[in-house]
């Protein structure tokens, strides 16, 4: 990891660059940071008591996470591709939106669009079926990447993050991937290269 002085809106704030894999943060580790996705992708993930690995989440460039009023992160923080990060300390952040509106609104603005994103994954945790799931990320990662009819998503993350992540196992979500397929509303280059070919009937699926 290689850090270096900022320049960007959030400044002072500190960019650090990590490997694929490198992590960002520990859970159970202290946070005193908040951090803005510059480019590549991270991995929020928790052990559970029982050895199991739940993902609480995947951020993209432009977005941001390590929001929490707790002492320690639940969650630990991986880079999915070689990644750069903004980190602003909470503390100084706190300051800078007390006296600068702007910010405070834009600060505003990333745990508005986080807490929708967790409300969404809430219900399709507990309401939907498997192919429903797939189906809801699928469309959630058009969204967030801006990919449309004919567009392909490259997938930074592996099956079994996708898995862990929509409480699936991970053969299940092979077989998710490949009856969408059949049906015609996606297409696979590759296993991590989605194109969305009915992102009409995706959405029936999800809703």
């Amino acid at each position: 990891m290689r850090s270096r002085p900022a320049a960007d809106a959030l400044a002072p704030g500190l960019c650090q660059a990590f490997d694929r894999g490198g992590e960002i943060y520990a859970q159970g580790e202290p946070a005193t940071a908040v951090y803005k996705v510059l480019g590549g992708a991270v991995r929020l993930s928790q052990l559970l008591a029982d050895g199991r690995r739940q993902v609480g989440g995947f951020y993209l460039a432009g977005e941001m996470f390590g929001f929490t009023d707790a002492a320690h992160h639940d969650f630990t923080a991986e880079a999915l591709a070689p990644t750069r990060l903004m980190a602003i300390r909470r503390d100084a952040l706190l300051t800078r939106m007390a006296r600068e509106p702007l910010l405070a609104r834009e600060m505003w603005s990333f745990a508005a669009a986080e807490l929708a994103r967790a409300q969404r994954h809430f219900m399709v945790l507990g309401r939907k079926t498997a192919c429903e799931r797939v189906a809801s990320f699928l469309l959630d990662m058009a969204r967030r990447t801006g990919a449309g009819n004919g567009d392909a998503i490259v997938l930074v993350m592996c099956r079994q993050d996708i898995a862990d992540y929509l409480g699936l196992t991970i053969e299940t979500v092979s077989r998710m991937m490949t009856r969408l397929e059949q049906s015609g509303l996606i297409a696979l280059p590759s296993s991590r290269r989605v194109r969305i070919l009915d992102a009409e009937g995706l959405r029936a699926l999800e809703e």
